[in-house]
């Protein structure tokens, strides 16, 4: 899931992300969103270091994003959610804009054993909001962490 959007993207970072890719992940891509290209980027993290967390991917993938984004003078946003089924990675992050709002609650009562992670708070309840340029991190026991950029 991908909640942003980068500035001009045809214009700015379409071909300077596809230049980062394998020739097997840039051929996958069938699509002209930065959402695609966005997670294009982060498979292609994941298979240049195989031993690499979804958390330290995800890392990886923002930081080069934010390295592009300032070498082409564009801003972007990317809200992300990715999961293996064993653990789950959220970003609420930014370049040069603000970020989208991202919110988490843990355990409540109406879904206890859970997390549950959105834009906005979708009922009353102990939603937290996650910090700007940060990485929640889920894991299957429901331990949660948040790591700030």
């Amino acid at each position: 899931m991908h909640n942003g959007f980068i500035e001009r993207f045809r214009q700015t970072l379409y071909r300077p992300i596809r230049d980062r890719l394998s020739d097997e992940i840039y051929q996958s891509i069938h699509g002209t969103t930065d959402s695609e290209h966005i997670f294009a980027l982060l498979v292609n993290e994941l298979q240049t270091v195989p031993d690499a967390s979804l958390e330290k991917a995800l890392s990886q993938t923002l930081i080069q994003l934010t390295q592009l984004a300032e070498s082409y003078h564009v801003n972007f946003s990317a809200n992300v959610i990715i999961s293996d089924g064993h653990s789950l990675v959220a970003s609420r992050y930014a370049s040069g804009s603000s970020a989208p709002t991202l919110y988490w609650v843990r355990d409540d009562p109406n879904y206890p054993n859970a997390v549950l992670i959105a834009s906005e708070p979708l009922f009353a309840g102990n939603w937290h909001s996650c910090p700007t340029n940060s990485l929640l991190v889920v894991k299957e026991d429901l331990d949660l962490r948040i790591n700030q950029f």
